[in-house]
């Protein structure tokens, strides 16, 4: 016992002298650029960034409900049936299409339900069993799809988000089906074709009678609701925009209830996405101005929008986007994080320790060439707190110009230096 304390005595002094000799390797060498004003420098490179901010806003659509209390964009499951989806999440329904099925008892509604789950399960199988052995799909695409579908549902779990589970099952199972077709592990289904049409058969006896529930107007059918599709108005938001106040109060707001309701039309393809941002991060952001928007938890990417409308109050800026895409995830988009892309740059980037001038206010950096001291003037395209974003200020293409003075990749651009002056020659 002694014995192993004492060797972890001795590896603890040889792991703290080890540390004091790089401390002191550092003060030395710090000292030494100060004192001796030696080069310190970073190749250029040349990238491309984006320009984003993340915001919290909510989503508003077409959901209010119309005058008639029967005919309402939210759909009311009342008490002497059991309701059950006949349309997918996202799916375009005409004026008196049948939405949804009632039925007796809980028992047929059930059974309909897993009906609609079998169908869709031969329809694919079969659609596989016809595609055969094949090899030509992107491998790399199926097992992103195969991340993606996992991701969504490990965070609707994480959530406690119930509502999806099964269909977002379904598509893990797909993408899977889906890469063992790609890569020939599997390509006769008839086994599991003839299991999925018996269990068909049978459910088709126990399901019965059923009443269809027709669509009060046209629009796009989602079987769920989230209690806050009449937040805000839809017309009024179109009309009279939005303030900083008012997105404020709808992102504190709480839920209306939402126990008897079983699905909802969204009328307009055309959504909105309101949300507030500082006045000092919005300057890249103008009436009509093209925006790309991403819900990262959500998996939703670069969604182009319009900015529709802004309202200032102090130092905040009320932002209203526009967007004409839609599908069934959008569709359930409301209280969102979100990541605003203001636009992309490209240049070379460069510290801004090397920004400097020529004493004649042309501004440029340093480049370490030989031993000589080159300036090359640039022009500055995005600028942090850190570094720019630069492209050269003379044109490469230019043949009357000095290409000695142009900026190229890889060049050692000079961060530390004292008295330095374009031809100064370098020790």
């Amino acid at each position: 016992m002694e014995k192993n304390k004492s060797n972890s005595n001795k590896i603890m002094i040889v792991i703290l002298s080890v540390l004091s000799l790089l401390v002191v390797s550092y003060v030395i060498q710090a000292a030494y650029f100060r004192r001796t004003g030696a080069i310190l420098t970073q190749s250029a490179a040349y990238v491309t960034e984006s320009d984003s901010t993340p915001v919290s806003g909510i989503a508003i659509r077409d959901e209010a409900k119309v005058a008639n209390s029967v005919n309402t964009a939210i759909l009311i499951r009342k008490a002497d049936g059991i309701y059950q989806p006949a349309v997918d999440d996202g799916e375009n329904v005409a004026k008196g299409d049948y939405i949804a099925y009632k039925f007796a008892t809980q028992e047929q509604g059930q059974a309909y339900r897993q009906s609609v789950e079998i169908d869709a399960k031969i329809r694919y199988l079969s659609l596989f069993q016809k595609m055969g052995n094949t090899k030509n799909s992107d491998i790399s695409a199926l097992n992103s799809d195969i991340t993606l579908s996992i991701n969504k549902y490990l965070y609707a779990i994480e959530k406690n988000d119930f509502t999806n589970c099964e269909e977002l099952l379904t598509n893990i199972n797909y993408s899977l089906i889906s890469r063992q077709t790609a890569t020939g592990e599997n390509s006769d289904f008839s086994k599991e074709i003839t299991a999925y049409t018996d269990q068909l058969k049978v459910l088709s006896n126990q399901i019965g009678e059923k009443t269809g529930i027709s669509a009060p107007f046209a629009g796009y059918f989602v079987s769920t609701v989230d209690g806050f599709e009449q937040c805000y108005d839809y017309k009024k938001l179109r009309t009279d925009g939005i303030t900083v106040k008012q997105i404020e109060k709808l992102l504190n707001k709480k839920p209306s209830e939402t126990n008897n309701a079983f699905g909802k039309i969204v009328g307009q393809h055309i959504w909105y996405f309101a949300f507030n941002i500082p006045v000092s991060q919005a300057s890249n952001i103008s009436s009509g101005s093209t925006l790309y928007v991403s819900f990262p938890e959500k998996g939703i990417e670069n969604l182009e929008m319009t900015v529709s409308g802004m309202n200032k109050t102090g130092d905040t800026l009320a932002v209203v986007l526009k967007c004409k895409s839609i599908d069934k995830d959008i569709l359930k988009l409301r209280k969102e994080n979100a990541v605003i892309s203001l636009g992309n740059y490209s240049g070379f980037k460069i510290s801004n320790e090397a920004i400097t001038d020529d004493g004649n206010g042309t501004i440029g950096v340093y480049v370490y060439s030989g031993q000589i001291a080159v300036f090359k003037p640039i022009d500055v395209v995005y600028r942090t707190d850190s570094y720019v974003l630069a492209n050269p200020a003379i044109d490469e293409e230019d043949k009357n110009a000095d290409q000695n003075k142009v900026l190229k990749q890889y060049d050692r651009i000079i961060l530390k230096g004292r008295n330095l002056y374009d031809g100064k020659v370098l020790g």
